[in-house]
């Protein structure tokens, strides 16, 4: 089983505000690393697709919440179903090659149908206000076959998005965040109950992982980007807060880099955003080469935004709290934990702790 919990920051985890993982952290059937690399942008999506099918963002093709891509002349649109835009083998597909029975719940991207994909043998579309109960229940239901015929599944896969959308609406403190740490720590805690309610526990391999946390941002941490380049000469301006940019055709990149380069400079905020040309940074950023990374990218520090004057408007004051920054941002980390048979056989009954590791390898790991 595995939980995925949104916006799930480590530094979240304590006795405090979630016992039931602290007691997870200690136990010497347990095995954690104090923090896992998402991969950048570290958005749920791209980040989500990244353990979905072990590779990164170049390679799976999800290299943001929106992105153009030149080959298809049309913009990626978040969470869409069309084949098309997903590449790389999911997670079930490998499984079924061996003839695993895998169910997923509101998990992005499983719901993706068409071209070579298919979906899991049992799976629930992602909606972002999926609530905890009801994905108990459906774990119970799948664990508890009514007939003979019906299999237990041999993996699960469950998104956990409350948390997330309580961070990305009240930040990274207060009574709110303070009681869905609980409400999560608490959902984890029956999973674990219903594993030993079914006899499952000592047999059942469960990993509790996160993608990327939330930054707090303002109006004074934000750059212009009309303040860099005349807008006018720009075709595309993608991504956020990791913007990319694609001139039009007749306007050359070195120069439009050479350019912004020098504007953000002279800026109050330069020493908090960098100008690249991708081909300088999709290797260490992305992972890789691909024609859906902008050819311009301007890339800010946690807490920081760069955004254009029509964007500063739209936002109307609130910049309330955002994800999506470099996955090696201190507030971009993420949470493993694993539990079960496999990690005692493999790492012995004793209080481990893992060096960090990519969100991507949580893939072999399965």
């Amino acid at each position: 089983i595995v939980l995925a919990i949104g916006a799930l920051h480590p530094h979240f985890i304590s006795q405090d505000t979630m016992p039931f993982l602290t007691s997870l952290l200690n136990s010497s059937q347990s095995v954690y690393s104090p923090y896992m690399l998402a991969d950048s942008p570290a958005s749920k999506l791209t980040s989500l697709w990244s353990l979905t099918t072990g590779l990164h963002p170049a390679d799976h093709g999800i290299v943001g919440d929106a992105f153009y891509d030149p080959d298809f002349k049309d913009t990626f649109v978040q969470y869409s179903k069309d084949p098309k835009w997903w590449k790389g083998e999911p997670i079930w597909r490998d499984a079924d090659k061996y003839g695993m029975e895998v169910v997923t719940f509101n998990w992005p991207g499983a719901d993706v149908v068409g071209g070579p994909y298919l979906p899991p043998d049992h799976y629930q579309s992602f909606h972002e206000r999926a609530e905890l109960k009801e994905q108990l229940e459906q774990l119970a239901r799948f664990l508890s076959p009514a007939t003979e015929t019906e299999h237990k599944p041999d993996l699960v896969l469950s998104y956990v998005s409350t948390l997330d959308k309580v961070v990305s609406a009240n930040g990274l403190s207060g009574k709110e965040l303070t009681s869905e740490l609980s409400n999560v720590d608490s959902f984890v805690k029956k999973v674990y109950g219903i594993l030993k309610d079914k006899g499952m526990f000592e047999t059942t391999n469960v990993m509790i992982v996160s993608e990327g946390g939330y930054a707090p941002t303002s109006s004074e941490r934000t750059l212009h980007l009309d303040d860099l380049v005349d807008v006018t000469k720009l075709e595309h301006v993608q991504g956020f807060p990791i913007v990319g940019v694609n001139p039009i055709i007749e306007y050359s990149v070195s120069e439009m880099v050479d350019e912004m380069r020098a504007k953000l400079a002279t800026h109050a905020l330069h020493k908090h955003f960098q100008v690249y040309a991708k081909d300088e940074v999709d290797v260490t950023l992305f992972g890789g080469h691909s024609d859906r990374i902008s050819p311009i990218l301007l890339v800010p520090d946690a807490g920081y935004l760069v955004a254009t004057e029509n964007k500063v408007n739209a936002l109307e004051g609130d910049y309330s709290y955002v994800s999506g920054y470099r996955g090696d941002e201190v507030l971009s980390r993420g949470v493993f934990i694993g539990s079960g048979p496999t990690f005692v056989r493999t790492f012995g009954e004793r209080d481990t702790v893992l060096r960090p590791f990519d969100i991507t390898d949580v893939y072999s790991i399965v």
